[in-house]
């Protein structure tokens, strides 16, 4: 559970997260019907940044019972977010590096990812790929994670390790050890 101290906030254990920036084609929303199976109703969906729910419905997503919106949060919020996340699922289908699902697997959050675009070199094996655009292959994936706790502890430590790689001061090293290669 996430510490109430979090700006008053509360959210639930275990999460589904899905933090879209838009409820458009691009970002992959339509894959959120992937949660309304009856498999996940112990699990809340936590869509967390962006647009409210409103927008989402105008856009033709209708959420499951219990979706948590949490519209903007702070770094310490988003943090306790992919904490806090059984799986953090991005379905974004044209991500130029993808920073969310980095920023989760840092926190320790399993990922599911859509095969499109960079996610399939940035997650690498540290992540579930699947089908963009697909709603089955990600409720797959996601029960696949929330009904395998060493596939999610698997996706966990894979996925600290690739996070720390992808950190600043990972590319810092590397170009270092380059130049001085150079030099």
């Amino acid at each position: 559970m996430l510490e109430p101290s979090l700006s008053g906030r509360s959210f639930v254990s275990s999460p589904v997260e899905l933090p879209v920036s838009s409820p458009t084609g691009s970002s992959g929303a339509g894959t959120f019907d992937a949660m309304a199976h009856p498999r996940q109703a112990a699990i809340r969906l936590v869509v967390a940044g962006g647009p409210d729910e409103v927008n989402y419905r105008r856009a033709g997503w209708s959420p499951p019972p219990g979706t948590v919106f949490t519209g903007v949060v702070s770094d310490a919020e988003l943090r306790a977010l992919y904490a806090s996340a059984a799986v953090f699922v991005f379905p974004s289908l044209t991500e130029g590096f993808g920073l969310p699902p980095v920023e989760a697997m840092h926190c320790g959050a399993p990922v599911v990812a859509a095969r499109a675009g960079a996610m399939p070199e940035v997650c690498r094996d540290a992540a579930l790929l699947v089908d963009a655009g697909n709603p089955r292959a990600y409720r797959q994936a996601i029960e696949a994670v929330l009904g395998d706790s060493g596939l999610a502890g698997r996706l966990r430590c894979r996925g600290l390790e690739r996070a720390g790689r992808l950190s600043w001061n990972a590319a810092g090293e590397r170009l270092f050890e380059l130049v001085r290669q150079l030099a």
